[in-house]
């Protein structure tokens, strides 16, 4: 016993240790345990505690001595020893090549009965704690210790304010949740109750709580029955300790939150009932945007994006801020964060609260920037929500302060391939049924935009959208899609349609060619499928630009007039297309070319007499005053009119019950009669005699100004027919596939070599011992103590801090 005394007060000292571990001192003290007697059990082990922290020797002190160290943790020791064993235990346990021997050899048996001893002091239960995350953070263990009933134990030992011991209690259950297939067990030992009681109640410690919400992350990990595994999880009180986690300031506890937040808002109607449940739950979820970290902005982004995807959930979401989560995630510089936020705000922008909240927040600013995207799935996605923001008149002015303009011309210049973009950061080109979606849209914002008040359409117009205009349309234009092609012109003609009716804007629009753009589509539509819609809006969009007289050179020399037998085969466009011409002969300049025009003088005649018009008395109003004006021309123009049947046609109009139409054919008919005019037909001086004799021809003959115009018939704009087509809207809810991410299984660590050894035993010097000394002496040669007595030889007893032994 002296002898084990004697050694265990050299280990006592630090700077021994290695020394001793070196001369084989661990084999001596294994062969003493073997005595099995209680005093020498009680040295040695509190020697070997302190030698066990030297790895060389740990090896050593599992193979040999734990047998004898487990049996020294029994009932039949005292207090001191099963400290010491306890120790000894916890110090072999920090190193990983000897958890699975102790394992074997029964370990976990042995402290799960120290720790259910009452008596077990604080100290001893801490060193337990630190063995069982020491022998947890073994993979090939781990099942065991769940099947052995480890996890009621780690519960009981956490039951304590010790934040050393709280951690290592969260250890252990992160690890045990590391081993696929013992989730269940964990959670019906009472795992998830545990790590709440530390993460909630009894730790301070953030690197603690962050351990817990790792092990909850683990316990999410099953490979099938998601839905049910996630409820009973929930019942354990999982979203309550996951929100409390998630408002830690640490990074990576707030990765770890947000992905447990994600997974559950992937799960069905289940998970995302869960989230919603509570408004400070989404709130916390919401909260995790104030992160640093780029992966866990995304993931909580997903998370919201699963939320707004779905009606059952997008209420809440909406009400809880899920509107700027989505702009922190559109300004990430992710292009598949950019494109999920924007498929989300898709969805939400038929909610009026929404639209607010994105106006209010700033949000168009960072869509617009996103359009720009050189990724095809963000360019489309933040389109498609621009459209549907522009179809609403709310929205319209602040996206033109937004300065979308320019970003739809830069659209249009990147689709079309008119501006090249260059270096490494040129995409893939798309395909050419991409580029027509993007440009489809783009032209939709146009139309959407058109519709505004009439200040803002001149704001409109000179940011130079017509150049663009025009190019986006021709480019469309070419689509394989006879569908698609029609639209292009049908939305085009119609933006035109409003943009012209504006007085600011029509100068510029005609500098910028905009009758070039009118014949192209007038033209197009003529040989396609020819829709009077699109005709009217067309002549519409000349005849408001025609009323400003000092425009009309221009128009005509960007080819208008050939456009005019085409409007005039349509039964809406007759009035319209009469009043063009009859606005285009005020200008003196002009008649001439009218006048011997051959197709334009027919289209005339034809609309004099048209059968079914709708609106037959603007149109005979409009023909009649513009073959009044036409009448006087010169000479050959006038010759032109006769020739071409035109007096015939006056003749019997002059009996038209209009008094006004009237008027103008008899005037028309006088002046083509004056000055000798060759082509007279035969009645047509009867007919003005006898017009003069009834009255008919008192009317003052002047030519007619703009302000005898007939009036034309309303048709306004009716911006319902223009609404966004199903093909457009299609990403509904129905089609949202959750945002998943992957959780994998992480280890909670290991505890170390825990709390410092005990302090060595008293050594009894007045119990005399039982042998002489040369007996003793004789012990100390034997060949086994060989390297003990050889320590011995090169100290001193002052060194050593030892009293002389008495002689026996």
């Amino acid at each position: 016993m002296r002898c084990a005394a004697t050694l265990c007060k050299l280990a006592s000292v630090e700077a021994n240790v290695s020394l001793m571990v070196e001369e084989g001192v661990v084999p001596a003290f294994i062969d003493m345990m073997q005595t099995r007697d209680p005093d020498v059990v009680k040295h040695c082990c509190a020697a070997l505690c302190r030698l066990a922290h030297e790895g060389s020797s740990a090896v050593t002190i599992a193979e040999g001595a734990v047998p004898h160290v487990i049996a020294g943790c029994g009932e039949a020791f005292d207090a001191a020893t099963r400290q010491s064993c306890c120790a000894v235990l916890s110090a072999v346990s920090a190193h990983e090549s000897c958890c699975r021997p102790l394992s074997a050899m029964g370990t976990l048996e042995a402290l799960i009965a120290l720790v259910e001893d009452r008596t077990t002091d604080n100290t001893t239960r801490l060193r337990c704690a630190v063995a069982f995350a020491n022998l947890s953070n073994e993979p090939t263990i781990q099942g065991d210790m769940v099947a052995g009933g480890i996890v009621p134990v780690i519960g009981e030992l956490s039951n304590s304010y010790c934040e050393n011991n709280q951690l290592y209690c969260a250890r252990t259950l992160c690890n045990l949740g590391h081993h696929r297939g013992s989730e269940g067990a964990i959670v019906k030992q009472g795992g998830v109750a545990s790590l709440m009681m530390i993460c909630m109640v009894r730790s301070v410690s953030h690197f603690t709580k962050q351990v817990c919400a790792k092990a909850l992350s683990n316990l999410l990990c099953v490979s099938s029955e998601t839905e049910s595994w996630l409820l009973r999880l929930a019942n354990e009180g999982l979203v309550q300790a996951v929100s409390v986690l998630s408002r830690l300031p640490e990074e990576e506890t707030m990765s770890i939150c947000a992905s447990i937040f994600c997974f559950m808002s992937a799960c069905g109607p289940l998970g995302r009932s869960l989230l919603i449940d509570r408004t400070s739950t989404l709130k916390d979820v919401f909260g995790l945007m104030r992160a640093s970290n780029k992966a866990t902005l995304v993931t909580c982004g997903k998370a919201a994006c699963n939320l707004v995807g779905h009606a059952d959930s997008q209420p809440a979401a909406i009400r809880a801020g899920v509107v700027l989560v989505l702009k922190t995630l559109s300004g990430l510089g992710d292009p598949i964060a950019e494109t999920a936020a924007a498929d989300s705000y898709f969805l939400i922008t038929g909610d009026s609260y929404s639209r607010r909240e994105m106006i209010e927040l700033d949000v168009l600013p960072v869509l617009i920037k996103n359009a720009r995207s050189l990724s095809t799935a963000t360019q489309t996605s933040c389109c498609r929500v621009l459209m549907n923001l522009a179809w609403e008149p709310s929205a319209r002015v602040p996206l033109l302060n937004a300065n979308i303009m320019s970003m739809l011309v830069d659209v249009v210049e990147q689709t079309c391939g008119s501006k090249p973009v260059d270096g490494d950061n040129c995409r893939s080109l798309s395909t050419q049924n991409e580029n027509f979606m993007i440009q489809h849209l783009v032209l939709r914002v146009f139309t959407y935009m058109s519709f505004m008040s009439k200040e803002h359409r001149v704001l409109m117009v000179h940011n130079d959208l017509i150049p663009t205009l025009e190019l986006l349309y021709s480019t469309l234009n070419l689509s394989d899609s006879p569908n698609q092609s029609s639209c292009a012109r049908r939305l085009t003609a119609v933006s035109i349609r409003s943009l012209a009716a504006v007085t600011g804007a029509q100068n510029k629009l005609v500098n910028d060619g905009i009758g070039r753009l009118l014949c192209d589509i007038i033209g197009a539509e003529s040989e396609n499928s020819a829709d009077p819609g699109t005709q009217e809006h067309c002549a519409r969009a000349i005849y408001s630009i025609a009323r400003e007289k000092h425009l009309n050179a221009a128009l005509v020399d960007q080819g208008i007039l050939k456009t005019m037998p085409i409007l005039g085969k349509f039964s809406d466009c007759y009035a319209i297309t009469a009043s063009i011409l009859h606005v285009l002969c005020l200008d003196a300049s002009l008649r001439e070319l009218i006048a011997v025009d051959l197709p334009v003088r027919n289209v005339l005649v034809q609309l004099f007499e048209a059968p079914e018009d709708p609106h037959a008395s603007s149109t005979v109003q409009s023909c009649a005053q513009t073959f009044l004006l036409l009448s006087r021309c010169t000479a050959r123009a006038r010759e032109e009119l006769t020739s071409a049947g035109l007096v015939p046609l006056l003749i019997r109009m002059s009996r038209h019950r209009d008094e006004k139409v009237a008027t103008s054919c008899s005037e028309a008919l006088k002046s083509l009669s004056s000055e000798g005019s060759s082509g007279i037909e035969e009645g047509t001086v009867l007919t003005l005699i006898s017009m003069s004799l009834s009255g008919s021809g008192t009317t003052d003959c002047s030519v007619p100004d703009a302000s005898l115009l007939t009036v034309i018939p309303e048709h306004p704009i009716v911006e319902g027919d223009y609404r966004p087509s199903d093909e457009l809207t299609s990403k509904c809810m129905a089609d949202c596939l959750p945002h998943t991410i992957s959780i994998t299984k992480v280890l909670g660590g290991s505890a170390g070599g825990g709390p410092p050894p005990p302090e060595p035993p008293d050594m009894d010097i007045n119990d005399n011992p039982n042998l002489p000394v040369p007996k003793l002496t004789e012990l100390l040669e034997e060949e086994h103590n060989i390297g003990a007595s050889m320590m011995f030889a090169k100290m001193t007893t002052e060194a050593l801090g030892l009293c002389i032994l008495p002689k026996c």
